[in-house]
């Protein structure tokens, strides 16, 4: 026996279709890139934890697990945050340019985040000092995205590839 949709049932498919499109939006691309640096940052952590269990030391694997959470926040990156600005005409040259890009990216905003850290610390508890690095590295990781890694060919400015409509 199948179940008939109700009136709610319509309302609910409705208001996450506008969900949808609003996450999707421009106008949402800070909170898709808070969503993916979160993840990534969830993932660093737990690669982490199951590196340095598995007898490998603390710095080390630290920077492996950074250097993988760099290439899944590249491709959560590519394909999601900023998933308007790529069509598969643009090609695996600038795919792989834009990669070489990311990493060199999260290459500065780490050296800002230890930067900021070092010189707030002079000043403050740890632990504020690294939230500031963080915040600042984040912000500055925004913008290299924004402007530079996920830039359209030949575009001086950051904008959205527009859809071709037919008509």
């Amino acid at each position: 026996m199948t179940r008939q949709l109700t009136a709610a049932d319509l309302a609910d498919a409705a208001k996450a279709i506008i969900a949808y499109r609003w996450l999707a939006s421009t106008r949402a691309r800070v909170l898709r890139f808070a969503l993916v640096g979160g993840t990534c940052g969830l993932i660093q952590l737990g690669l982490l934890h199951l590196i340095v269990q598995g007898g490998v030391q603390e710095n080390v694997a630290n920077l492996i697990a950074f250097g993988i959470s760099v290439q899944v926040n590249f491709v959560l990156s590519q394909f999601f945050t900023w998933r308007d600005r790529w069509t598969p005409t643009l090609g695996l040259p600038r795919l792989i340019s834009r990669l070489f890009l990311f990493n060199g990216s999260a290459a500065t905003t780490g050296v800002v985040n230890q930067g900021v850290f070092g010189l707030a610390n002079l000043l403050i508890w740890y632990l504020p000092a690294a939230a500031l690095g963080i915040a600042i590295a984040a912000v500055t990781n925004f913008l290299l995205n924004d402007r530079l890694v996920f830039r359209l060919p030949g575009s001086s400015r950051s904008v959205p590839m527009r859809r071709r409509t037919e008509g």
